[in-house]
């Protein structure tokens, strides 16, 4: 079945794919904060030396939340395979479900900075991040899981720019630390996660055929070539 008002240049089609992108975040974000009031299992500490060592940069929040919306925003509005976009809304939903699991059996709260300090802009920034974003969902890192199903998604479009999609992953990958907000072994579960969905719910590219050696032998011994008969 074809989704014909999704295909990009139809009547009001970025209308309907924001409409299935905000179902999509409702969904997510509703479960994700759901979880959080229910643990099932008792925390879990995931702290190691190399998250104490990693410094706490206020100002890399904005290298961090933005990346996050913005990488959603472009592959939402940048696919142009319609069967690719719903696979991939389906993959972010069954993603966050797989999450939420980790999410209620073992929260693992990360030991946040008390206050990120100064009332300026990005001081506000991490008030509204902290005070929407439970501290106990951690493993794995949905954020990782979303934008690398959001980079692989526009990887299989074969859209000339998936490379932001990749630039705002490794952004991701990189400042859930610096902000204070993920272990080191929830960004790298959350890479795993989001490359299980990919794989479980989105076709692979097609490979090019491979020369067949017994057609080009045959091929060959029926050409005489230049100057035959």
């Amino acid at each position: 079945m074809r989704a014909d008002w999704l295909v990009q240049g139809a009547p009001g089609w970025r209308t309907w794919r924001l409409a299935l992108g905000v179902g999509t975040l409702a969904i997510f974000l509703g479960l994700y904060n759901l979880v959080a009031l229910f643990p099932l299992g008792p925390p879990v500490d995931l702290l190691t030396p190399l998250d104490r060592a990693i410094p706490f940069l206020p100002w890399t929040w904005w290298l961090y939340v933005p990346a996050y919306g913005g990488s959603m925003f472009h592959a939402l509005f940048s696919l142009r395979d319609v069967q690719i976009l719903l696979r991939t809304l389906a993959a972010l939903v069954v993603c966050q479900l797989v999450n939420d699991v980790f999410y209620l059996a073992m929260p693992a709260p990360f030991p946040r900075p008390a206050d990120p300090g100064g009332d300026g802009l990005t001081a506000a920034a991490f008030r509204v991040l902290w005070a929407i974003d439970p501290p106990g969902n951690t493993f794995p890192s949905s954020h990782v899981a979303v934008a690398f199903v959001a980079w692989r998604c526009l990887r299989l479009d074969g859209h000339p720019r998936a490379w932001v999609n990749g630039l705002a992953l490794v952004s991701i990958f990189l400042t859930v630390h610096t902000t204070k907000q993920h272990f080191v072994v929830d960004s790298l579960a959350g890479v795993a996660m989001g490359w299980a969905c990919h794989r479980l719910l989105l076709p692979r590219r097609p490979r090019p055929a491979a020369p067949n050696p017994v057609a080009s032998s045959a091929g060959l011994a029926h050409d005489p070539g230049p100057g035959g008969a």
